[in-house]
Parts: structure tokens; sequence; C-alpha cells
């Protein structure tokens, strides 16, 4: 068989040839790419209801989910329209998992109180909220302030 390749049939041919290669290769390359774990986290809304956000986590070699997963909450929202669960400036001292029982140290600066940011203890009911939904083996989760207990500093 030969073919003419001069002849308009044939010229559709390779464009269909060439569109199976690139959706074959973008199908490969969509199956082999690291997105990371889907995570979703909840911040209270301006408006006084809930927005939930999307984010994909990488699978870092050294760093724990739980532990990324803190780290990003505390973040806070990349939307506008929401509320901080703790000032800006609150950092993850530490956070370590035993016999089932999370273990979070925030900075003294989860105390400050600031424009947008919601008050301690529903920033706190929040934030044992979105650590939970997504790591259900924890049957509970104790937030500490610069090592001192929460609970013992209301």
């Amino acid at each position: 068989m030969k073919i003419n390749f001069n002849n308009k049939n044939s010229i559709i041919f390779k464009i269909l040839i060439v569109l199976a290669a690139v959706l074959f290769f973008s199908v490969l390359c969509y199956f082999f790419t690291k997105k990371g774990t889907r995570r979703t986290f909840v911040f209270p809304s301006v408006d006084g209801g809930e927005i939930v956000e999307t984010r994909y986590l990488p699978k870092l070699p050294n760093k724990d989910p739980i532990t990324l997963y803190v780290e990003e909450i505390l973040l806070g929202s990349g939307v506008e329209r929401t509320e901080l669960l703790f000032s800006p400036e609150t950092r993850l001292i530490s956070c370590f998992e035993e016999k089932n029982v999370l273990y979070v140290n925030l900075s003294e600066n989860v105390l400050d109180f600031g424009q947008n940011v919601i008050s301690l203890e529903e920033g706190t009911k929040l934030l044992k909220r979105n650590i939970q939904q997504h790591f259900k083996r924890l049957k509970s989760v104790e937030i500490y302030v610069d090592g001192n207990s929460l609970s013992e500093e209301k």
C-alpha cells in the first residue's frame, strides 16, 4: 500500500497521529507527576459562615504530614473574604503525636488579636476540627502556647 502524502486524507491522518501522541504523553505526565496529598481547610468567613479551601500538600521525606498540615493552616486562607484563626505572626513551635493524642505547641503570638482574627476559643476549636477531619486516628488534639497548656491560660 502506497500512501500519497499530497492527499487530503493523509494530511488528516498525520494530524490525528500527532494529536494521539500528544494526548498519550499528557496522560503519562499526569499520572507520573507528584501532585501531593489533597487536603481541605475550613476557614471562618467574614460573612459569618465558613469557606472551604483545597490544597495539595507535598510529601516531604523529613516532615510529618500532620506537622505540614498544621503549618499550612496557620498560614491562613488564600481567599480574601476569610478571617484568620490566629494572628499572622503565630508559628508552630512543635507538633508530635503520642498514643493517638496530638500535641501542638504554638508561639505566644497566638494570644495577640488583630483585625480579622477570630477569638482564641473559636480558633482553637476550628484548628482541632480541621486536624481531626483529616487524621481520624487522633483521639484528641491538645494545644499549648509557648509550652503552657491553653486550658491553663484561660
